[in-house]
């Protein structure tokens, strides 16, 4: 969906890292995105400088564009004029994103930065699912999020629709999803295993259910569309396979967290330590326990053990349950060391 405003945005593309520098004044009747920062200078202006930007591993064409957002408000948008290489940084574009001054017109301080990018070729919209920050030096801002004069140098990738198989044990699992399903809706999405006879029962962290009332109306959905900001449980009668079809989700995700237990999830393509991905809760005393669905957890021993991961890694597809001291947000990066899946 468009992102709409009424600002025309200057977009400046740089060669090389200590080149020659190009403006490129875009207006609105030839740009997709617009900010809402409309007819002004702005204020609390933060840079962002996109080094590298692919979609699909085909490197972004003069005619795309780049856009940064802050919630569903367009902040700051540039486009490209000369070929944003994710290999080689040829040239970069330049971005400028204005500060929210009350009234609804820039970003807010510490909201997660998302990138859009748009493909003029083939007159489609992405979101940018990897964003890579640069720490070449201590003042970049690196953690995605926003901060009034402070600067980022990233390199974004998008993907195309793809599919994610999510393996199912008989009996309950605990699931999420790294794609954004096509068809939203929880009944859509498990459609192949009602259609099939596996599914039993879906249910969210709130008690909603996708299950079959018989004669009483068939399968009921009371828990809407599938979120990735959230896990769930799933019951089914034998070992089968759950296919989810969509876009790569926006990295990096803050998933809100309510004082007690929590079923999150894990949108990310890769195994990673699941220590490091609860580590901000742990440092600041929010997390309590952590669970995967066949029992093993992530708790505190005491101060002579300290804490002890007995999940090992965090999987993509999977979902786990946590139990927290208060409310918080757990944020979930969009780059990760990999990490190698521990087997007994």
């Amino acid at each position: 969906m468009r992102i709409t405003g009424r600002f025309v945005m200057l977009a400046l593309v740089f060669t090389g890292l200590l080149g020659n520098r190009t403006v490129h004044a875009a207006t609105d009747a030839d740009q997709h995105f617009t900010t809402v920062w409309h007819g002004e200078n702005g204020t609390g202006h933060m840079n962002f400088y996109v080094i590298g930007a692919s979609i699909d591993g085909t490197a972004l064409q003069p005619g795309d564009e780049i856009a940064v957002c802050s919630g569903t408000l367009c902040v700051g948008s540039g486009e490209v004029q000369q070929v944003v290489s994710a290999d080689k940084v040829e040239s970069f574009v330049s971005i400028i994103a204005s500060m929210d001054d009350g009234t609804g017109n820039g970003f807010t301080a510490n909201d997660t930065v998302l990138f859009k990018i748009w493909d003029a070729s083939e007159n489609r919209e992405y979101d940018a699912h990897s964003v890579v920050y640069r720490n070449d030096l201590s003042t970049w801002r690196t953690d995605g999020k926003y901060e009034s004069g402070a600067s980022s140098f990233v390199t974004l990738t998008a993907k195309s629709a793809e599919t994610q198989t999510i393996v199912l044990k008989s009996g309950w699992n605990l699931i999420s999803s790294n794609l954004e399903p096509e068809a939203p809706a929880m009944d859509m999405v498990m459609s192949e295993l009602m259609d099939n006879g596996n599914l039993v029962k879906v249910k969210d962290q709130y008690g909603n259910t996708l299950e079959d009332w018989g004669d009483l109306g068939g399968w009921n959905n009371s828990i809407g569309d599938f979120e990735n900001t959230q896990g769930y449980q799933i019951y089914v009668e034998e070992d089968c396979e759950l296919i989810i079809t969509g876009n790569p989700v926006n990295l990096p995700m803050d998933i809100p967290l309510k004082e007690g237990w929590n079923t999150i999830p894990f949108p990310y393509g890769e195994t990673v330590d699941g220590e490091n991905i609860l580590r901000t809760l742990i440092n600041n005393g929010t997390l309590i326990k952590a669970q995967d669905e066949q029992g093993n957890s992530i708790e505190f021993w005491g101060d002579e053990t300290g804490w002890v991961n007995n999940i090992g890694v965090f999987e993509s597809g999977k979902a786990y349950e946590i139990k927290v001291a208060g409310d918080a947000t757990l944020s979930i990066g969009g780059y990760y060391l990999k990490s190698q899946k521990m087997t007994s």
